[in-house]
């Protein structure tokens, strides 16, 4: 009741209160930490690799003890520690990134633009259009994830852009 469960600490607050905190580390890795790119690049990785490693071994575990199964997930949620070192580590790679000079800078300015309508879609596109029909060709695991996962992006980037050229799009995709 009330998104009650024992996974879930925030209950039906779950989107307004943890995930805040990723948000206040945004603003203060952009306005008060002032690294160079290649500290702010290394210490970025190191982090990332130390929060994937807390990530990944339990997981690894969980996943081949029978006792465990049903809670493999628990290894990244979303305010654990690991995740938000995993974060910070990525947010200062980002910021190691130099700004208009990136060979990329048009494609990923296009991609982020269209992100909060492709976060909104993304799920609703993974189940209802391409979950089952990739699961009916029976691909290997590896392969099934790798598909899905493009096909999920690519056409939820779609259609995120067609709703953007509406001219109530932007109420719709952000």
């Amino acid at each position: 009741m009330f998104g009650e469960c024992y996974w879930n600490e925030f209950h039906s607050f779950w989107y307004f209160s943890g995930f805040i905190g990723y948000l206040v580390l945004a603003h203060y890795i952009r306005h008060h930490l002032h690294w160079n790119a290649s500290r702010s690049l290394g210490i970025g990785l190191l982090c990332f690799l130390a929060g994937y490693a807390v990530t990944a071994i339990p997981f690894y575990y969980r996943s081949f003890s029978h006792e465990l199964v049903q809670e493999v997930e628990l290894t990244w949620l979303y305010c654990s520690p690991n995740v938000i070192l995993m974060t910070f580590g990525v947010f200062m790679m980002c910021k190691a990134i130099p700004g208009q000079k990136a060979p990329c800078y048009g494609f990923v300015n296009r991609l982020s633009r269209l992100s909060y309508g492709v976060y909104l879609l993304h799920i609703i596109v993974l189940y209802s259009v391409f979950f089952d029909i990739l699961k009916a060709m029976e691909l290997g695991t590896p392969w099934f994830i790798l598909t899905l996962t493009l096909c999920t992006f690519a056409l939820s980037n779609l259609i995120t852009w067609l709703l953007s050229k509406l001219p109530f799009g932007k109420y719709l995709v952000g």
